[in-house]
């Protein structure tokens, strides 16, 4: 699955069911394949999971915090680095109290 793919997946789909369930497979895959979270983090998928947290759906917003969880939990320096890149603590912050 090319990043591209993924980036088009999270953003593209007007059913929130695909979006959730495409934020929860990159939750999966980034815990089990050290490549796929440096392709994630590489590409414009990452941008689009983290866009997620301002999705309209809750189930979207909790999913997508899940996956952002998994790829600090594995992603080390670089994840950190990346989530600080796109600014991610105010989407967070805004998704936990939407909670």
């Amino acid at each position: 699955v090319s990043s591209w793919r993924i980036s088009c997946f999270l953003a593209g789909k007007p059913f929130p069911e695909e979006r959730e369930e495409a934020c929860n497979a990159l939750a999966n895959i980034v815990l089990e394949d050290e490549k796929a979270l440096e392709f994630l983090l590489g590409g414009p998928g990452f941008t689009s999971l983290v866009q997620r947290l301002g999705d309209s759906v809750a189930a979207v917003r909790i999913a997508a915090a899940g996956a952002l969880r998994n790829v600090s939990l594995v992603g080390g320096v670089k994840a950190t680095e990346k989530l600080a890149e796109v600014n991610c603590v105010e989407s967070i912050l805004s998704t936990l109290q939407q909670v």
